[in-house]
């Protein structure tokens, strides 16, 4: 087997994707590590109730300086991807760019940035401060031809579509998609030219719970475009699930910050 490419995230096997109409086989999973900003520092994400967020305690760096916790996944881990959530762009507060240009200069990520992006303009924006993707998300659209406006203008290698959900619901803005099931939504994201999915369970997220994969499964089934996941994702174990079930990659914050998942797990992955 040859080696897998540099500056990629951590694969589990070599690099290919085989689709069928009912089955996915997935034999490399990209583990892609989160940084939550808001007001110019990393904060600990508990099921999405903003307002409780604190600032980040890590087993990883001293601080909850974004630069040091990125530095230190690069370094540590060996990541290839970072996603960073510009928590105050998404409630549409202000913007952290200046903290993505300063991780863009520093590091060698591919970043993915989720800052409430709706927007063409603000797409690019993104791009130009150094995201290799930007997220285009339920959470902050108000309409599909947002997406759809996105996807013509930057193109569709350029963006991510988040299928936010919590508590049994789509978090959206646009009542269009509040009337979509959650697979439809999925399509939807496909159809309109979204490069891959995220599938987000905010209710989950930092719990360590685990992810319900009931929904996964439909969602797998019925779209031919990359499904990422994320949302208490524990363990190594639980990773290789995911990549058996036909997940292409997983978010993962908590469980690096508490070691619960460390390094040498990733680099004896197979």
């Amino acid at each position: 087997m040859s080696e897998p490419p540099k500056n990629l995230s951590r694969k589990i096997g070599p690099h290919k994707n085989i689709y069928t109409p009912a089955i996915r086989m997935v034999f490399y999973m990209r583990v892609i590590p989160v940084i939550d900003v808001l007001r110019g520092e990393v904060v600990q994400a508990i099921r999405g109730e903003r307002r409780k967020y604190q600032p980040l305690k890590t087993v990883l760096a001293p601080s909850s300086d974004p630069t040091d916790i990125a530095v230190a996944f690069q370094e540590t881990f060996g990541f290839g991807e970072l996603y960073i959530a510009d928590l105050d762009a998404i409630q549409g507060t202000v913007s952290n760019i200046e903290v993505i240009k300063k991780i863009s200069g520093l590091t060698d990520f591919k970043l993915i940035i989720d800052a409430g992006v709706n927007n063409s303009q603000d797409a690019k924006r993104i791009l130009e401060a150094g995201a290799e993707k930007v997220i285009v998300a339920t959470e902050t659209l108000n309409s599909i031809k947002q997406l759809e406006d996105c996807v013509r203008d930057i193109g569709k290698n350029k963006i991510v579509g988040s299928l936010d959900y919590k508590e049994g619901q789509i978090l959206t803005k646009s009542q269009e998609i509040k009337k979509l099931t959650v697979v439809q939504a999925a399509e939807m994201f496909e159809e309109k030219g979204a490069s891959e999915i995220i599938f987000l369970e905010l209710s989950r997220v930092g719990t360590l719970q685990g992810l319900e994969t009931k929904i996964l499964k439909q969602i797998i089934q019925k779209v031919n475009i990359p499904v990422l996941t994320g949302g208490g994702i524990n363990s190594l174990r639980e990773i290789i699930d995911l990549r058996n079930l036909g997940i292409s990659g997983v978010l993962v914050a908590t469980a690096l910050h508490k070691g619960k998942i460390r390094p040498k797990d990733l680099q004896n992955l197979k």
